[in-house]
């Protein structure tokens, strides 16, 4: 079955794509995204142990998300981004970085109290309490810092109780290798 899917796939990428340099990368292309979507579809290896006799492994699983902790994750997802937006670098942030950078280096290379080397410490000064200003953390950043913070921990502690509830609820299956 899985032979017969390839060969009608490879006949519609050459249909498509032709049977040159557009037509190979279109199969490879395809090829790797059906591995990746085998590959998430795979279960995931979260630990590997080597027991030895007498030892005992437990593992206890996280009880699925409620409503509260959906909400609180989407909370914290929105606010992350919102806080990933408000620290990103402006143009203008960036250009007074490329242009203090450059400064130094020119006020560096000169000699040892020349004009050139007087102005260029002269313009890094200015340069750099530009640079300050542009990146001191605002009011709405520090709001959104402390946002996140304050979601970050509610969502650790809907873990904890989670995780307290899953352990009263039942007697772990532990297994004893001898």
């Amino acid at each position: 079955m899985s032979s017969l899917v390839t060969r009608v796939r490879q006949t519609a990428i050459t249909r498509v794509f032709g049977q040159g340099f557009g037509g190979f990368v279109a199969a490879s292309a395809a090829g790797w995204l059906i591995d990746q979507i085998r590959e998430s579809r795979q279960p995931e290896r979260l630990d590997t142990a080597h027991l030895v006799p007498g030892e005992t492994y437990l593992v206890t699983t996280r009880p699925g998300m409620n409503r509260a902790e959906r909400r609180d994750a989407k909370k914290l997802a929105a606010a992350q981004g919102r806080l990933t937006r408000a620290t990103t670098p402006t143009r203008t942030t960036r250009t007074v970085a490329k242009q203090l950078s450059k400064a130094q280096r020119v006020a560096g290379k000169a000699s040892e109290g020349s004009r050139r080397q007087v102005r260029n410490e002269r313009k890094v000064e200015v340069l750099t309490v530009q640079f300050d200003r542009l990146t001191a953390p605002t009011p709405q950043q520090r709001k959104l810092e402390t946002q996140v913070a304050a979601l970050s921990g509610r969502m650790e502690t809907h873990r904890q109780a989670a995780l307290a509830r899953s352990a009263k609820g039942h007697k772990p299956r532990t297994k004893v290798f001898r």
